[in-house]
């Protein structure tokens, strides 16, 4: 079997048993105080959530651990040999407890391809029942300058200093970023490597709040990308980063990198040709929507109640069959780096009541009202109106969709308590279950207790997060099953941004809307 297949089964069995022990230790937890002890309910979830918020932190730190003991022991075994890492003992590889059959292979490889230690530790390798002893990896003789281990490792690999700058890189590495050694050693990595990360997790930020926080510690990153020099197009992959505070060798962080560039530009071409097909909609959903509201002008006194009704859902389903359009074009936009946008000053309150007006015929029609609890005289806010139009629109659909019989949709807006303009949609229908709600901003994401039962993109929520991101906000999201959800977002007040648009060309600030955050020296103030 792959050693690194077992090792992942054995991580993921190792994870569930722990998660599941945590949640039942929760719920004997609460049954203890509750039946045993006889608190109230309301004190007994309290000490419940107590109990099971330390022992979660405990499962973490554990489960940390069991992650990164055989990248650790691969790491000792490589400076172990290496031509400066004399003092760095080997490492005891049958000692670990977890990944020990992956690390031993490992580090059995660096031993054999070793050429700067004449005499490496020996290391007992795992081998099966009826498999011959293994034998102890000798390693040649020094005989001159040695080559790189790292240099036999297929993936790309990249040391760096305290500083962020590039010490060391292997083969892989060099044709990968098709760059020559002297145009990486003693290069920042933010200049070298011009990354975007799909958030505002990034490897600069983790760093930064590692070196601050922590004295071990890996972290990874799914779907980054990579623009490579002189216009040779982009890389995508998944980057995976291990730190250590003041390593000895000063090689404090290791970077490696797993490609996935066919794969990931394969969703992205799949997204542009669904874009490129819906974008021939817009003309004749144009055309229809333009009569009935002619219709509805002329003929709205003429008609009979049930023709009246008719007539109002026609128009309902011709403003969703818009926002559905728009949604795949902006997408497209999104992940293609092309949608801008510009900031303006506008009342808050005026226009989050006129979308509001605008959006109250789509609920009408399906039996839902829309109220709106907005603090009075909020602070004027800078954004781009088309686009803060396309958030509500998406999160009011999503309320009238996911209300089930509940009629009652409550947006709500105040000035939060760091100052930015607090805006939630809130609705008493389905909710959502927890396992779901850390993916639910992911594009084309969709819960499958609720994908059968009502329709959707899965990509109204991934939109949301780009834009409100671009206006400088956050999003979040609180649900319970069977009780509703809240989704929620901020957005700067004007007075934050005044000067750098009172200095920006035009009066306004142009911002792109990918959501995708750039991690390289050109885009740092």
């Amino acid at each position: 079997m792959d050693k690194f297949k077992k090792y992942t089964e054995d991580q993921t069995a190792y994870s569930f048993f722990w998660i599941l022990m945590t949640n039942l230790f929760a719920i004997g937890s609460y049954l203890l105080f509750k039946n045993v002890f006889d608190f109230g309910t309301v004190l007994s979830l309290g000490a419940t959530i107590v109990i099971a918020f330390t022992a979660s932190i405990v499962i973490a730190k554990l489960l940390v651990m069991a992650t990164t003991e055989p990248l650790k022991a691969i790491w000792q075994a490589v400076w172990h040999v290496s031509p400066g890492g004399t003092d760095m003992p080997a490492p005891k590889v049958d000692a670990l407890t977890h990944g020990r059959e992956l690390a031993a292979a490992v580090v059995k490889e660096i031993y054999d391809n070793a050429g700067g230690r004449a005499e490496p530790t020996p290391i007992a390798v795992p081998v099966a029942v009826d498999a011959p002893a293994p034998l102890t990896p000798q390693l040649p003789l020094a005989t001159g300058p040695s080559v790189s281990m790292l240099d036999h490792i297929p993936l790309p690999i990249i040391a760096l200093d305290k500083d962020d700058k590039i010490v060391e890189t292997n083969k892989a590495t060099r044709d990968y970023l098709v760059l020559p050694p002297e145009e990486l050693t003693g290069k920042s990595v933010y200049d070298v490597m011009h990354l975007s990360f799909a958030g505002s997790d990034t490897l600069e930020k983790w760093l930064t709040e590692s070196k601050q926080n922590i004295v071990t510690g890996s972290s990874s990153w799914d779907r980054v990308r990579m623009l490579l020099p002189d216009d040779k197009g982009q890389k995508q992959f998944d980057l995976m980063a291990h730190y250590t505070k003041d390593e000895p060798t000063n090689h404090e962080t290791l970077l490696a990198i797993f490609d996935h560039t066919e794969k990931y530009d394969n969703e992205d071409n799949s997204t542009s040709y669904v874009a490129m097909a819906v974008h021939e909609l817009r003309t004749p959903l144009t055309l229809l929507r333009g009569y009935i509201e002619v219709f509805e002008d002329e003929l709205d006194s003429k008609l009979t109640p049930e023709l009246r009704d008719f007539m109002h859902k026609m128009s309902a389903s011709a403003q969703t069959l818009t926002a559905f359009v728009s949604n795949i074009l902006n997408v497209a936009r999104v992940d293609e780096n092309a949608l801008t946008l510009s900031l303006h000053e506008a009342n808050w309150n005026e226009l989050l009541a006129q979308i509001c007006s605008d959006l109250e015929l789509r609920a009408r029609v399906r039996g839902k009202s829309i109220e709106l609890d907005i603090t009075p005289n909020l602070p004027s806010v800078a954004v781009d109106k088309v686009s803060i139009y396309e958030v509500m629109s998406n999160l009011i659909d999503n309320a009238i969709k996911y209300s089930a019989d509940s009629s009652k949709i409550v947006i709500h807006s105040n000035v939060g308590k760091d100052g930015t303009i607090e805006t939630t949609v809130q609705d008493f229908g389905l909710g959502i279950p927890e396992g779901a709600l850390k993916h639910l901003f992911t594009k084309f994401y969709r819960s499958h207790r609720s994908k059968g039962k009502v329709s959707g993109s899965g990509l109204g929520l991934y939109l949301v997060k780009a834009i409100v991101s671009a206006h400088g906000g956050q999003v979040w999201v609180n649900s319970k099953e069977g009780e509703g959800s809240t989704f929620g977002f901020t957005i700067v007040p004007y007075s934050s941004v005044a000067a750098e648009i009172k200095d920006a060309p035009g009066g306004n600030i142009d911002r792109e809307a990918h959501g995708w955050i750039k991690n390289h020296s050109m885009y740092r103030r």
